[in-house]
């Protein structure tokens, strides 16, 4: 899903193996996009030469998630379940990062991005280079409350 300039409401969706060469194998927000998904599960989509497998939030896209799974995605380079870049208030609540893979950021990647993260589990999720669970970027001050990372 492309999202540009929209907002649109989901609840209870699945991006289910999807890919896109150049970012969010699942969804790609771009230009103020502000989804709001509620219930939604991102298994097993790819960018393949790219990042954000899972999803891509550009220029002040701030998603709003809740009850939100990140599952088994890939990135070729950043961000295996999610990717954000110039996205500054993103909310993410009973978010979960299992198994998604990249070179760096294997569950999120965050460039000049401060989300904030309540209740947010980052599982056995790998990387190439840096940042299993999160790489934080410059300019990156997420904000995190009950988060955990395992590797198991």
């Amino acid at each position: 899903m492309l999202n540009s300039a929209s907002s649109p409401t989901l609840r209870n969706v699945i991006f289910s193996g999807n890919m896109a060469q150049l970012g969010g194998g699942g969804m790609y927000n771009y230009n103020s996009s502000n989804p709001t998904l509620t219930n939604v599960a991102f298994r097993g989509n790819a960018a393949t030469q790219s990042s954000g497998g899972g999803m891509y939030n550009r220029n002040n896209s701030n998603p709003r998630l809740t009850n939100v799974t990140f599952r088994d995605n890939y990135a070729k380079y950043e961000g295996g379940g999610m990717y954000s870049s110039t996205s500054n208030s993103m909310t993410l609540t009973n978010v979960t990062f299992y198994g998604n893979s990249a070179q760096e950021g294997g569950g999120m990647y965050n460039d000049a991005s401060s989300p904030t993260l309540t209740n947010v589990t980052f599982r056995s999720n790998t990387v190439t280079y840096y940042g299993g669970g999160m790489y934080n970027y410059i300019n990156s001050s997420p904000a995190l409350r009950n988060v955990l990372f395992t590797g198991t």
